[in-house]
């Protein structure tokens, strides 16, 4: 070989040296870091067995903070107050009849007998509100008579709140106005 050849051989060696003693270099220097600086010699060991570094100082302690926990109500149901009777409750008049509506519900209603000349008509019933100016009333006993029907037990009459008073509907016929009492001296339902 020429002395070139060999140089050129040379230098290829001294290349790769130089990249294996780099690695073995890097090696060192990791086992190092891995045992965190020790020296320890019974560290150290033939076979490649991993150990978990022990670190030769305490770590400081770590303050953390951490913001209030933000809390929230769960979201509330919405309730509507069921419909008062209040605005029914008290007298309301009429030519030979009324109406009586009391604060629990109860009262008794009535009306002149059969074709609106007989004796006049009682009935109990019990009102309950369906809208802030409607309600029913429910008879609960007794029996009211127009010309051609009887109305008793069970019967639902519809009350709505208008001028001049209380006008009832029965089965979807109009029934009865009672008046408040300022209209009812007027004469307003009825003479």
């Amino acid at each position: 070989m020429s002395d070139s050849a060999s140089r050129r051989l040379t230098n290829q060696q001294v290349t790769i040296i130089a990249i294996v003693g780099m690695v073995v270099l890097g090696a060192v220097a990791m086992t190092f870091i891995l045992k965190g600086g020790s020296s320890n010699q019974a560290e150290t060991s033939s076979t490649s067995t991993f150990r978990h570094a022990t670190p030769t100082t305490r770590p400081k302690a770590v303050t953390t903070t951490s913001a209030p926990a933000l809390t929230t109500a769960p979201p509330q149901a919405t309730t509507t107050a069921p419909p008062s009777i209040a605005p029914f409750v008290g007298s309301w008049y009429m030519h030979d009849g009324g109406l009586i509506v009391n604060a629990d519900g109860t009262g008794t209603m009535s009306w002149p007998g059969i074709q609106y000349a007989g004796v006049r008509q009682t009935v109990n019933i019990s009102v309950s509100a369906t809208g802030p100016a409607t309600a029913i009333a429910m008879v609960t006993t007794g029996t009211l008579q127009s010309s051609s029907t009887s109305y008793g037990p069970g019967t639902t009459i519809y009350l709505d709140l208008a001028s001049p008073g209380v006008q009832t509907s029965i089965g979807g016929s109009p029934g009865f106005n009672f008046c408040d009492k300022v209209n009812a001296s007027q004469q307003a339902c009825g003479a």
